[in-house]
C-alpha cells in the first residue's frame, strides 16, 4: 500500500469518528470534546425553587404559565414572566404547556391555533372564568362552537355597507394601497366592482 493511500485511508478514517462523535450522544460514545454550547440537563429535584413555583394541579396559581411536571407537581413560571415556546409540531407544545395554562389562568386570554382542539379541551373551563368567543372566520358552520356552549365572534366588513358611496369607500379602503404600486390595474378593476 502506498504511503498516500495509508495517509488518505487515516485522514478518511479520523474524520468519520469525529463527525460520529460530534453526531452521536456523548453517554454512547464516551466524548470528552469540549461543550461549546454549555451543558443542557434535565433540572435536579433539589433544584425546583428556581425554576418556578410548584403546586397540585388542583392549588395552581392563576397567573403563572404552566411549564411541566416535577412528579406529580405542576411547575409554573412566577407571576408576570414571559416563555417563548418552540418545537416541531406534535412535540407536545399544546398539549404539556398550552392547555394546562389556559385551565389554570384566571385573567384574559387570547390564544390562537388552527384547530379546533383548543377550544374543545378548554372552552368550558375558561367559560366559567369569563365570556368566551371563538372567532373562527373560515368555518361557515359555527354549531361546533354553540355545541360547546361558545358564542362565536364574527365580522363582516360588508355588513356595515348601507349605501353605494360606503361601499366604494370601503372598497377604496381594501384596494387603496395597491392602487400606486407597480400593477394598480387589478386594484383598480376591484375597486370599480
Amino acid at each position: 500500500m502506498s504511503e498516500r493511500l495509508r495517509w488518505a485511508i487515516e485522514m478518511l478514517g479520523s474524520l468519520i469518528a469525529f463527525t460520529l462523535r460530534a453526531l452521536l450522544p456523548g453517554w454512547l460514545t464516551g466524548s470528552s470534546l469540549p461543550e461549546s454550547h454549555g451543558a443542557s440537563r434535565w433540572a435536579r429535584h433539589s433544584e425546583h425553587r428556581s425554576l418556578g413555583r410548584l403546586n397540585s394541579p388542583e392549588r395552581a396559581q392563576g397567573d403563572g404559565i404552566v411549564i411541566g411536571f416535577l412528579g406529580r407537581q405542576l411547575l409554573q413560571t412566577p407571576a408576570e414572566d414571559n416563555l417563548l415556546l418552540l418545537g416541531v409540531q406534535r412535540s407536545g407544545k399544546t398539549s404539556t404547556v398550552v392547555v394546562p395554562t389556559l385551565l389554570t389562568w384566571k385573567g384574559a386570554v387570547v390564544a390562537t391555533s388552527t384547530k379546533q382542539e383548543l377550544v374543545r379541551i378548554t372552552g368550558r373551563r375558561r367559560r366559567e372564568l369569563g365570556p368566551v368567543w371563538v372567532f373562527s372566520p373560515l368555518d361557515r358552520d359555527h354549531s361546533w362552537i354553540a355545541d360547546l356552549g361558545l358564542e362565536p365572534a364574527t365580522w363582516n366588513p360588508i355588513s356595515s355597507v348601507s349605501d353605494t358611496g360606503a361601499a366604494a369607500e370601503l372598497a377604496d379602503h381594501f384596494t387603496g394601497a395597491g392602487k400606486s404600486g407597480a400593477s394598480p390595474h387589478w386594484y383598480l378593476a376591484a375597486s370599480n366592482l
